[in-house]
């Protein structure tokens, strides 16, 4: 599933670039627009205005953050702060290209949620998927991940549930809107010490018959109990 799943994706994503390959990259000139420039009419036509002054012919839009989109989604719902009506991807669409700007939907993908509560909106993806969010024993604090660097939860990457849920996410954008490309951002896990869940773990003990949250936390035991080499294995 992993394979396939990274494969629809450079797939989906070699097909939106591809009407575009004759544009000679020195030639492009790119700006990233971030979601808070987006939520109203007045503000897309301010990016797109100062793009067109600079020269610009790509922006890289945030359409996708914290679980929320800046777009018309069947799947999430959107932002706040962004009126119901207003579709701000549609709109920046639609203007860039009288301008021959092209534009690319940038997605935040496993980071899902920020802040020291959790999100209000039950349909949220950080309740939907509570399970997948990543841990050590049991899903933390918000300050400790911050104190950890870490910039907030994350959903599992390995977790096929995950994966479909976002690659339909990915689907709906290449479906529903004509944009030139698909940056995925926080395609990753958040590191080593926050990267287990229930189903992680069950997974692993079926297949190793050991724990992998007692692997990390109980080191030499492991070694004690296994040998160096096992561990470095595991």
């Amino acid at each position: 599933m992993k394979i396939r799943f990274l494969a629809y994706i450079i797939f989906t994503v070699f097909n939106l670039s591809a009407q575009n390959t004759e544009i000679n990259s020195s030639d492009r000139r790119a700006f990233w627009v971030v979601r808070f420039a987006l939520t109203t009419e007045k503000d897309v036509d301010t990016v797109v205005r100062t793009a067109y002054k600079s020269g610009i012919t790509d922006l890289f839009v945030q359409v996708r953050a914290v679980g929320q989109t800046y777009y018309n989604s069947d799947l999430e719902h959107k932002a706040a702060g962004v009126d119901e009506n207003f579709d701000p991807l549609r709109k920046i669409i639609d203007k860039c290209r009288l301008y021959d700007i092209r534009v690319h939907a940038w997605v935040n993908m496993f980071y899902i949620w920020s802040g020291n509560k959790p999100p209000l909106d039950k349909h949220h993806v950080y309740h939907r998927l509570n399970q997948h969010i990543l841990r050590l024993k049991s899903v933390p604090e918000y300050q400790e991940l911050r104190q950890a660097g870490i910039e907030g939860y994350f959903l599992n990457p390995e977790n096929e549930e995950v994966q479909k849920y976002l690659l339909n996410l990915l689907l709906e954008i290449a479906d529903k809107y004509e944009v030139s490309g698909i940056h995925l951002d926080y395609f990753r896990f958040p590191g080593v010490k926050y990267s287990f869940t229930p189903v992680s773990r069950t997974d692993f003990m079926i297949s190793n018959f050991y724990d992998p949250l007692e692997l990390y936390l109980m080191q030499e035991n492991y070694v004690a109990k296994r040998g160096f080499e096992v561990f470095v294995q595991a």
